[in-house]
């Protein structure tokens, strides 16, 4: 069968998919072009930086010159050099818009298309003015992008833990998609845990067929690749060195200091203004309230985080009576306010951080005990786990705080598809006996995500319109 044919054919099998599949995609491909018709770029990296790359140097010239002064992201920056030449707004816009569709459809395949709704809801809630903080073609190119081609790739693990036939044009296609996503120096580290997991699983249950070992080796090798031109790259050590500036006192900074920035810098702001987050905490309460027989200590546990989130939530005239002190604490972490010579004998700078861990626990302990099977609940703490740990290795360069948000993508990628695993084990112990229940939540989340893309869209036409 003729690569054409193959994908025809699948094509015809989507489309008659249930669950909302079609409604959805429309719906998506709307709200996307939508936002898009908004989008404008007076400014950013792209413009004033790579724009002008290719005038009087050819691509391999510059790639080499940003490898050896620069970045070792190869492939991620041939295709924003190519892009951005010319400055060429509506063709970014239609990339940008199929990337949007090629992450969609692949979160749908990872979930055996199953809750459809529930996943493309999560991805229209995520902010996507967020991708805007250094231009929005750098920005998504560099961060959007390579989520998107993650996401692509991984649905070719899931296929051969699933002993499905892969069509040989499809398998360059996926490690091609790999190569892009993980030329990205923190998700390929990610990618590499998720695979492995997988790779371990099904080692264990005897899955692996001879035709499969090649692929597999080729993908680990990508990886592994990846990771190496991330760490031996002159261009990333130029680099580090260059942007100092960011936080000057940043090479004073021990390992341990690092270390509880990054935690410190990614859960307070998960805590306060991660709509995705929020949702994950819910999810972890309602499954172990069913999973655990309402298990009053199992119940309580599980809703710290959820508690956290609520505390903040509430308007500080409500809660300074009260939490003053701890108040003042997340808000100066907020602030980017660390551990230094100045407050580290004041017990009020560690609390948080003791909370922040806790948190995690609790995160890790429900993952791992009230999934349906060992496998599940590992895979799911392995994904959860390499999402944070893509955020937190941010402490470790200083530029955690110029980055802006735009660095939590690979976990709010992660989040959504845990949180659709968590909404299935939900659905099979409670809802799928209790419709009312079943139907009062789907509306409340549609009016959820109805609020979430108006509120993207003026985010996004904000500087358009006023």
């Amino acid at each position: 069968m003729h690569l054409v044919e193959y994908i025809q054919l699948k094509t015809n099998n989507l489309l008659r998919r249930k669950d909302n599949f079609v409604s959805c995609l429309l719906l998506f491909g709307l709200v996307v072009v939508v936002y898009h018709l908004l989008m404008r770029e007076y400014s950013g990296d792209a413009l004033s930086s790579f724009s002008h790359v290719l005038r009087d140097q050819t691509l391999l010239e510059a790639l080499r010159s940003s490898f050896l002064t620069w970045s070792s992201r190869i492939l991620i920056n041939a295709v924003l050099y190519v892009v951005a030449a010319g400055f060429h707004f509506w063709l970014w816009s239609l990339l940008d818009i199929l990337m949007y569709f090629v992450l969609l459809l692949s979160m749908m395949r990872l979930m055996n298309y199953k809750h459809n709704i529930l996943v493309t809801g999560l991805i229209l809630i995520y902010p996507v003015s967020q991708m805007s903080s250094a231009g929005w073609i750098a920005t998504t190119v560099n961060y959007l992008w390579p989520a998107a081609m993650g996401a692509f790739a991984l649905v070719y693990w899931m296929r051969l833990y699933q002993q499905k036939k892969v069509h040989t044009g499809m398998i360059v296609l996926y490690l091609l998609a790999e190569a892009y996503a993980t030329n990205f120096e923190t998700f390929s580290v990610m990618f590499l845990c998720i695979t492995v997991s997988v790779f371990i699983t099904m080692m264990l249950k005897r899955k692996i067929r001879r035709e499969q070992i090649i692929p597999i080796i080729g993908s680990f090798a990508i990886s592994i690749g990846n990771i190496a031109l991330a760490l031996f790259s002159p261009g990333n050590a130029t680099r580090a060195v260059s942007e100092v500036h960011w936080m000057k006192d940043f090479d004073t900074l021990t390992f341990v200091d690092k270390t509880v920035l990054g935690i410190s810098d990614t859960m307070v702001k998960l805590i306060d203004f991660n709509l995705i987050f929020a949702i994950f905490c819910v999810l972890l309460v309602l499954v172990t309230l069913v999973k655990s027989n309402f298990s009053t200590w199992a119940v309580s546990l599980s809703a710290f985080p959820l508690l956290i989130v609520f505390y903040r939530l509430l308007p500080s005239s409500f809660t300074d009576p009260y939490f003053l002190k701890l108040n003042m604490a997340l808000d100066q972490l907020e602030k980017g306010t660390r551990v230094d010579p100045s407050n580290y004998y004041g017990i009020s700078i560690y609390v948080p951080l003791s909370l922040f861990f806790l948190i995690i626990f609790v995160i890790g302990y429900v993952l791992l005990n009230y999934g349906d099977t060992l496998e599940q609940s590992l895979l799911m703490c392995v994904i959860v786990g390499s999402g944070l740990a893509t955020r937190f290795v941010m402490g470790f360069t200083p530029t955690i705080y110029a980055s802006s948000n735009r660095t939590f993508v690979f976990l709010d990628i992660a989040m959504i598809f845990v949180c659709c695993e968590l909404f299935e084990l939900f659905d099979k112990s409670f809802l799928a006996t209790h419709y009312a229940t079943r139907k009062c939540m789907h509306i409340a989340f549609i009016l959820l995500v109805a609020l979430a893309v108006v509120s993207n869209s003026v985010a996004i036409g904000y500087p358009a319109i006023f």
